[in-house]
């Protein structure tokens, strides 16, 4: 059992949820309701953590740099918001971090990914966030270690994901749980088996009958009804954009509102000046203007929403949206 929490054991960290991920990912997808139905938020949050891993020699202690790859590689709005969760982790104390270090850096990342989205809406994994960080806060007050602090935030994430359909008509009406939150209680499983020496387990292992607590059959029903209904929460979104955007807070902000204005589910998540920027809207060639209104636009990305396909524009690759 660990009782600090330094670089290598934070690369373990990252490297364990993404093999859980790739494991439990097609069916994260099929539980993607909102803010729409098209089946992709557990890939896009492996493809983003994947991205953000360190390499070489890096022992994974600059978590300004992991965050960073994050950020830049973000796919999907739950991406973004993974991106701008470990902008967050970033801004805490030095690592090691012990149970109220590490509480802090949970409690930094939730407030960084509810700050990235520019309409939080409860139900989804911003409330996951949020009420892990709360449990450790918790926790780390009473005087709880590094393992302490770990088990109350998934303990909390389990208990969040599983109250998602409460707090959110859509996925209450498809009889799923939120799968941005699914994906985060997957990263804080990650973090208590690294923490209780349990990282060596083999992630094929994982079911999500394990991670969730509750019978598969109860949720798969649910997401073929709503493969099956088609349902979609702005069906006048016609495509996603994203694109990698310089700019100031200033300017953010004023992005923000302009991106607002024609469209929904706007995430802007950036660390040092660099953010990636995520909207669905029916006029793609609008939301890149104002990114290069208010800043520097590069990398941008347009994606059908409906047919999942990627449509090229002029100023960058396409990839893969939420």
């Amino acid at each position: 059992m660990l009782y600090r929490l330094d670089g290598a054991a934070v690369r373990r960290w990252w490297s364990h949820a993404v093999d859980i991920l790739g494991v439990l990912r097609t069916e994260i997808d099929a539980l993607n309701v909102f803010p729409v139905a098209d089946a992709d938020t557990g890939t896009n949050l492996y493809r983003t953590l994947h991205a953000g891993l360190p390499s070489g020699d890096d022992d994974g202690g600059d978590l300004r740099a992991t965050a960073r790859r994050c950020v830049l590689h973000a796919c999907g709005s739950s991406g973004a918001i993974l991106g701008a969760f470990l902008t967050g982790l970033a801004g805490a104390a030095q690592l090691p971090w012990d149970g109220a270090r590490l509480a802090d850096a949970l409690a930094r990342g939730a407030a960084a990914a509810y700050g990235a989205v520019a309409e939080p809406v409860a139900g989804t994994m911003l409330s996951v966030l949020q009420a892990a960080a709360h449990a450790a806060a918790d926790s780390a007050e009473a005087g709880g270690t590094v393992a302490d602090v770990s088990d109350a935030a998934v303990d909390a994430a389990r208990t969040a994901l599983l109250r998602t359909p409460e707090e959110l008509p859509v996925l209450r009406a498809a009889g799923v749980v939120d799968a941005g939150g699914c994906g985060v209680l997957v990263i804080y499983e990650a973090l208590r088996d690294v923490v209780h020496d349990h990282s060596d387990r083999r992630p094929g292992r994982m079911s999500m009958d394990q991670l969730l607590g509750v019978d598969r059959e109860r949720l798969s029903s649910g997401a073929a009804r709503t493969a099956a209904s088609g349902v979609r929460c702005h069906a006048d979104r016609d495509v996603e954009v994203m694109y990698t955007w310089q700019g100031t807070e200033e300017n953010a902000a004023a992005l923000r509102a302009d991106l607002q204005a024609i469209g929904a589910d706007v995430v802007l998540a950036g660390l040092d000046g660099v953010w990636q920027v995520h909207v669905h809207t029916a006029h793609p060639d609008q939301a890149i203007a104002a990114g290069s209104r208010n800043g520097v636009v590069s990398a941008s990305r347009i994606t059908g929403i409906t047919a999942g396909e990627a449509v090229p524009d002029d100023e960058g690759d396409p990839a893969p949206g939420r």
